[in-house]
């Protein structure tokens, strides 16, 4: 792997870890919220779980590729990652 190679998935280990602590921000204000307020919050919640585990399964899987098909899978991994970015800017309810 490149060294540039290794940059690119470092900047990705670092979004998952931003977007992480938005996860978490987000659970502790759905905590402080009456039950009717919370069901915005939860699914908005389980969204962005949802999409942070597939984050962590697509970036695992790009660190497993072998170099013949990195363009491949980093191709791949930035339309992902696109559609999980639009996920997490969306203001929650």
């Amino acid at each position: 792997m490149t060294h540039k190679d290794e940059s690119y998935l470092a900047k990705l280990e670092n979004q998952i870890e931003e977007w992480r602590g938005k996860v978490d921000a987000l659970a502790l204000k759905a905590e402080r919220l009456t039950a009717d307020a919370r069901r915005s919050y939860d699914k908005a919640l389980e969204e962005r779980k949802a999409k942070l585990a597939a984050a962590r399964q697509r970036l695992d899987a790009l660190r497993a590729i072998g170099s013949d098909k990195w363009e491949e899978g980093k191709a791949t991994v930035e339309s992902f990652w696109k559609e999980a970015k639009a996920v997490f800017e969306k203001p929650v309810p």
